[in-house]
């Protein structure tokens, strides 16, 4: 049976200073993906990447960043994009042969259906990701009919879009920068009353690249926008529980400490762009929580 043809969803990657492991992506797509067109937003990278892009991937719509935008350079992507869906990738992961049309089929067929999370398959054994087990038994319940459980959350590497919905919510939120940009991007769609479902038909392939933030950053800089993320959104009572956390932890750990530096320094525009989440938005949060196990919110 021949896999269903993608012409109606943009790839969008964003990418600073990885050009090897842009370099295999852009092939991948390339032969897995022909007929859906590509955006990469270079993220003011340093390594030759928007020379490399131009030179063997001449079809591939290239835009560079004056500096670096964090998650926010996908927003460019999407805005120049003229699909209905858009595809996220990262410079180190690529979808699946037939994933994009079967996401495509899926999105036309539950006009209410605003993000397809993916199955991510990891490295070259295709381990299955460990969030994978956490979205296929997700305890969310939903009104109307979805082509797989409901989430809350999803990997940005391995979600399809409706552009209409998520320009209409804003895209990724500039004032996080990088890491959680996803949970509050799902609060935001499901606040306007958009749906969010995990499709393990729908796959992507992720090599993870060994250019990574340390793990200690990367978790202070997580502290920190689960925070901001609760105060411009949750009630709260929990914005400042998570703040009073960090602020118990930070005379013994450095990573706590950096985490408030960072909450304080945004916490007057985070107050500035608080809108609270509807009740209904709540009450899915309360759910996943009390699941066993269970963290599809992020």
């Amino acid at each position: 049976m021949r896999e269903p043809v993608a012409t109606r969803t943009t790839i969008v990657i964003a990418t600073r200073n990885r050009v090897t492991e842009l370099m295999t992506t852009l092939r991948h797509h390339r032969q897995r993906s022909p007929e859906s067109p590509v955006i990469v937003v270079d993220n003011a990278s340093t390594d030759g990447t928007a020379a490399a892009v131009r030179h063997r991937f001449p079809e591939v719509r290239l835009l560079r960043a004056r500096r670096n935008m964090g998650a926010t350079a996908r927003n460019l992507g999407v805005l120049c994009a003229r699909t209905p869906y858009i595809a996220f990738s990262d410079d180190d992961s690529w979808w699946a042969a037939g994933s994009l049309g079967r996401a495509e089929a899926i999105l036309d067929d539950h006009p209410r259906l605003a993000l397809i999370a993916a199955r991510p398959l990891v490295g070259p054994e295709n381990r299955p990701d460990p969030i994978t087990e956490l979205m296929a038994h997700s305890p969310l319940r939903s009104d109307r009919p979805l082509p797989g459980p409901a989430v809350l959350g999803f990997m940005a590497c391995a979600a399809v879009v409706r552009r209409e919905a998520f320009l209409g919510v804003g895209g990724f939120h500039p004032l996080l920068f990088f890491v959680a940009e996803e949970r509050l991007l799902s609060y935001d769609l499901a606040a306007a009353g958009w749906s969010l479902a995990y499709v393990d038909t729908v796959i992507t392939h992720h090599h993870p690249s060994g250019q990574r933030p340390g793990s200690r950053q990367r978790h202070s800089v997580e502290r920190r926008n689960l925070a901001l993320i609760a105060w411009m959104r949750r009630p709260w009572r929990e914005a400042f529980a998570e703040t009073r956390a960090l602020l118990r932890e930070s005379p013994r750990s450095s990573t706590a400490l950096r985490a408030l530096g960072g909450t304080l320094r945004r916490l007057p525009r985070a107050l500035a762009r608080r809108r609270a989440l509807p009740a209904e938005v709540e009450r899915q949060i309360a759910t996943l929580r009390t699941a066993p196990d269970n963290d599809t919110a992020g």
